[in-house]
């Protein structure tokens, strides 16, 4: 589990069925849909496609769908491999005015025995 200061994610916007996160270093914004189960079709993506549900105060986001062509990442605060068969979720809990507490899972069997969690 990670505490990260809000300039982590530099804004968060919420509607009835987005969460849209926006950072500084990561182009573009991230939309986690809040909406029900994803499409039947999704083309994969850098980001992947993301979606989301709130259990309680925390934000729980499940993301696949990532193009497999770019495997390296470094945005999860450690480098992680990614690709079409990765699934990465993540909580997000407001801890104070200005923190949230983040963890996230990276599963892949192409790339990893056993799912990895920080």
């Amino acid at each position: 589990m990670r505490t990260f200061p809000f300039d982590f994610i530099s804004q968060i916007l919420q509607t009835e069925d987005t969460v849209v996160m926006i950072r500084e270093e990561a182009p573009g914004a991230r939309i986690i849909h809040l909406d029900g189960d994803p499409p039947d079709e999704i083309i994969p993506t850098f980001i992947g496609y993301s979606q989301g549900r709130w259990e309680g105060e925390t934000l729980v986001v499940i993301t696949t769908h990532i193009r497999d062509d770019t495997r390296y990442r470094t945005n999860y605060g450690r480098p992680v491999l990614v690709g079409e068969n990765t699934r990465i979720t993540e909580r997000f809990t407001r801890v104070s005015e200005n923190e949230l507490n983040y963890q996230y899972t990276v599963e892949d069997s192409r790339f990893y025995n056993q799912p990895l969690a920080w």
